[in-house]
């Protein structure tokens, strides 16, 4: 089946890549890729920097966890509508990525200011934030990362539930 040849070539990915400097891996839009394969990454891939895991449904914070174990190089992490990851996720992220830079965090309903006041204030290097449609982020922890961040640069909030205080506090 197209499932079971998915994961087939995620793992030949991983294995090749256990012996081997990969330092991007996109993975975008393999819905078949779960926490597993994120395990092994973690296991396999120390010199990762950057990871698109957009749309991959299965990915929760689990596997989140397993990269952190391994991928301290990371710099830039895209979970674009990952909607399993919640605050544990964020918070690991925060705590197990210190050299983040890029971080998108867009559409995943479960991330709230918990998860971004870990970002705030764990990540000096982080340059991009993306928080569209998080509905559950509000004004206030984006107000904390804006203000604790020396060198965002971008911050995306496209369709978040925040108002012209909110806008005030973030210039």
């Amino acid at each position: 089946s197209a499932a079971r040849f998915m994961t087939v070539v995620v793992f030949s990915v991983i294995a090749a890549a256990r012996h081997c400097p990969l330092r991007v891996l996109n993975l975008r839009g393999c819905r078949h890729v779960s926490d597993a394969a994120l395990t092994a990454i973690g296991r396999s891939c120390g010199n990762l920097e950057s990871l698109n895991l957009a749309f991959c449904a299965r990915v929760t914070d689990n596997g989140i966890f397993g990269l952190v174990s391994g991928c301290r190089r990371l710099t830039s992490l895209n979970l674009l509508n990952c909607g399993n990851a919640t605050d544990e996720a964020g918070c690991a992220i925060a705590r197990g990525f210190p050299a983040l830079q890029v971080l998108v965090l867009a559409c995943c309903e479960n991330i709230t200011d918990r998860s971004v006041s870990a970002i705030a204030s764990a990540s000096n290097e982080l340059r991009s934030l993306n928080l569209s449609f998080c509905e559950n982020v509000s004004g206030r922890g984006i107000a904390e990362v804006a203000a604790t961040c020396p060198a965002l640069s971008e911050l995306l909030l496209a369709g978040c539930a925040i108002d012209d205080h909110d806008v005030r506090n973030i210039v």
